[in-house]
Parts: structure tokens; C-alpha cells; sequence
């Protein structure tokens, strides 16, 4: 999961309980002002490839611009990358992005349904996320999912890989690596909890 330096539910958390900020990390960076666009002209014609995190990129302005900048400027050849958890794909959004020629999503999905809408609480949807995820595939963007093993999300991974093997077969591929790690972290689990249960036992 994100911390406060690419949260911004974890930064408002750390204002409002200053003893949170022992965990906070050294890179935070909400005061620091990111001017874009204020000399991209300079570098606009040797761009050859741009990557957009966050927080949530989908909801800083400033990206929507340099898109903009863009498309108006003849550079839609442009590769673009975009780590999201893809709740706030709007219309605008998806009138910019579409087009461009070559399009990554990196999509953060821990859980389906109501256990990835708890995780994500308060501003999660499912039904936007399939939604969303429905729109990238129809035009044929490179999509990738991250997925962080918690408490709450390992008992249910075999629901968020059923899904993603029947409804999106595209996605079957990488999540081959993903489930030799995720059967690796269960084994590891095994052994941890049968070691200590002999040790209780004894």
C-alpha cells in the first residue's frame, strides 16, 4: 500500500494525528510545487516517453494539461505510463488518453467486490473499477495489475484471480509470476504456523 509521500489519505491522517508522524517518510513531498508544464516546451520535441504517479495522477490537473500540451502539439507518439487505482477515470480523462498511440496502465487492485471496496475505503467502487478496466481493454491499452497481499486481501485471492482469468484472459499472463509468489508466500506461511504449533505442543 502507498504511504504519505504518494497518498494523500495517509498525509490528511498524519496532519490530524501528529503522533503518526514517527512513521511518516523522509520523502514526502505535498509542499513541493511540480511546475510542468513551465518549461516543457523546451524538451517538447525529444520527449519520448512519460510516466505519471501519484497520489492519484488521475486526479492532478497538471497531467491533464501536459496531455493536452500534447496532442495540441503534435506529439501523440508520446508513451505514456500511468500508475492509478483507476477511481477516477472521468470523461475527460478518457477523451485525452485514447488519443494517444501508445498507452501503460498500472492498475492497484488488491481485492474484488466488497473486500477491495473495504480495503480502500471510502472512495472505492467496484463496480467504476470493472467498469474502468472494461474501457482500457477495449482500446487495447497495455494493462498490468499490482496487487498487495494483506490481512484482508490473502484470504481472498483466489476470488481476484478467478476474475481475472475469466473475465479478462488478457490479463492471465502476468499473473502467472504473481501466483508463483503468492503460492511461495503460502508455503512460507505453512511452515511459520507449523513451527509454532510443534513448539506450542511442546
Amino acid at each position: 500500500m502507498c504511504n504519505s509521500s504518494y497518498s494523500s489519505i495517509w498525509a490528511k491522517q498524519i496532519d490530524e494525528y501528529p503522533e503518526l508522524k514517527k512513521y511518516q517518510s523522509p520523502f514526502r513531498r505535498n509542499n513541493v510545487s511540480f511546475k510542468i508544464l513551465e518549461n516543457f516546451h523546451l524538451i517538447r520535441d525529444n520527449v519520448k516517453k512519460i510516466a505519471m504517479t501519484g497520489g492519484e495522477p488521475l486526479l492532478i490537473m497538471e497531467h491533464i494539461q501536459l496531455l493536452d500540451f500534447l496532442i495540441k502539439n503534435n506529439r501523440t507518439d508520446v508513451e505514456i505510463t500511468i500508475t492509478t487505482n483507476l477511481t477516477a477515470l472521468n470523461p475527460n480523462w478518457k477523451d485525452v488518453i485514447t488519443k494517444f498511440q501508445t498507452v501503460h496502465w498500472t492498475v492497484s487492485i488488491d481485492a474484488i467486490e466488497s473486500i477491495g471496496e473495504y480495503i480502500r475505503w471510502p472512495n472505492y467502487s467496484w463496480e467504476t473499477i470493472d467498469k474502468n478496466l472494461d474501457f482500457l481493454l477495449q482500446y487495447k491499452h497495455s494493462v498490468a495489475i499490482n496487487t498487495t497481499l494483506t490481512p484482508y486481501s490473502l484470504l481472498d485471492i483466489d476470488r481476484l484471480v478467478d476474475y481475472y482469468i475469466s473475465t479478462y484472459s488478457y490479463f492471465f499472463r502476468n499473473f502467472l509470476i504473481f501466483l508463483f509468489f503468492y503460492y511461495f508466500f503460502l508455503f512460507i506461511l505453512m511452515l511459520i504456523i507449523c513451527h509454532y504449533l510443534k513448539f506450542i505442543m511442546y
